[in-house]
């Protein structure tokens, strides 16, 4: 519920209410707690997540190919400050809102390895803002629960309402309220780019006027652009999802 729909049902249930007295209404504390607890994912969260699921989904299809619990699925994922690890093996999710594979990076230390990482990997998809589209992030959810038994679902749902560190997650529950959110489509497919132990990643500062100094280092954004880079065959993609699974 918007502050807008809140506004829209004080009037339409009393329609000679003041400005005065629909203000006092909308700042009732009960009713911005209210909002604040059931805020909606962004977009760019929900590009994110959608990200997340699209490489989960593959996680999952992997473990039912080779007769692994769905659980060491779930394992894996968020499982630390990674997107998806295990026993040194990382992947970091970056979902691009654009029509090309390149990702917004906002600190260059989430492509570099830390104690214990072995192997580092991005897995490049989409989730493109699209006014013709079929699929809102409720979708996209929908789609990966299909693929699971009913306790692995009820477990995909938690999960999810947890989701963002710090802060809101999904709730399928109300995933009426994302339907006048815009279409996220897939323009081009995820696949999994091997950074570590690899060359040096394409990456390029991003840099502005304000940034003058390398004590200012933290604030220069970086575009991974791997248009042109190699992504992992099928076999490779396999192992690094069987090390996942492990």
């Amino acid at each position: 519920v918007t502050v807008a729909n809140r506004a829209e049902e004080l009037v339409s249930a009393n329609p000679s209410i003041s400005e005065e007295e629909l203000m006092i209404n909308l700042q009732d504390p009960n009713y911005l707690g209210f909002i604040l607890e059931d805020a909606l994912l962004s977009i760019p969260k929900q590009i994110g997540l959608v990200g997340e699921l699209d490489f989960f989904s593959l996680l999952v299809k992997r473990a039912k190919a080779q007769k692994i619990s769905i659980s060491k699925a779930f394992a894996c994922w968020r499982n630390g400050s990674r997107d998806f690890s295990n026993g040194g093996v990382i992947v970091e999710v970056k979902t691009a809102g654009g029509k090309k594979r390149e990702h917004l990076i906002s600190e260059i230390t989430q492509l570099e390895p830390r104690g214990g990482e072995n192997e580092f990997y991005v897995f490049s998809t989409s989730a493109t803002c699209d006014s013709s589209g079929n699929n809102r992030l409720p979708d996209y959810v929908s789609t990966v629960l299909k693929e699971l038994s009913e306790t692995d679902q009820g477990t995909l749902i938690t999960r999810l309402k947890n989701w963002w560190r710090g802060g809101v997650g999904y709730d399928h529950a109300k995933r009426k309220q994302y339907q006048t959110d815009p279409y996220l489509s897939k323009i081009f497919a995820g696949e999994l780019f091997a950074i570590r132990p690899a060359s040096t990643p394409p990456v390029e500062p991003l840099l502005n006027s304000s940034i003058t100094a390398a004590a200012n280092a933290k604030d220069i954004q970086y575009r991974l652009d791997l248009n042109t880079a190699t992504a992992l065959s099928k076999s490779d993609l396999e192992s690094v999802l069987d090390k996942l699974l492990a």
